[in-house]
């Protein structure tokens, strides 16, 4: 099942509404995704449930940030700051909920 939270660009699968649920962050996850955009403003955004493999209590959200970015230090200086204005939104003890990928380009 396949249901949109948030912006109509992103649209959220099951599993990952059941672990905003589960992580307490379906009301954040939106303003996370918002943040996003405006730090990504030309990036197609998903998001995914990722599990640690060595921990198996240990899920996080991952916003996969499919960018253009050329410029290595570019890329690291606005991952930064996504570090950064994820606490602007997002409680500190919720934050830890939430990862970014930005391996991946368009």
């Amino acid at each position: 099942m396949l249901t949109s939270l948030v912006h109509s660009e992103t649209v959220l699968n099951a599993d990952v509404i059941q672990l905003a649920a589960k992580l307490g962050v379906t009301a954040i996850l939106p303003k996370v995704l918002e943040m996003t955009r405006s730090v990504f403003p030309e990036a197609r955004l998903e998001v995914e449930a990722y599990q640690d493999h060595e921990l198996a209590d240990e899920w996080w959200l991952v916003i996969v940030v499919r960018h253009q970015i050329d410029d290595p230090y570019e890329l690291v200086a606005v991952t930064s700051d996504w570090h950064h204005r994820l606490f602007d939104c997002c409680p500190a003890h919720l934050a830890g909920a939430f990862s970014i990928d930005t391996s991946d380009r368009s």
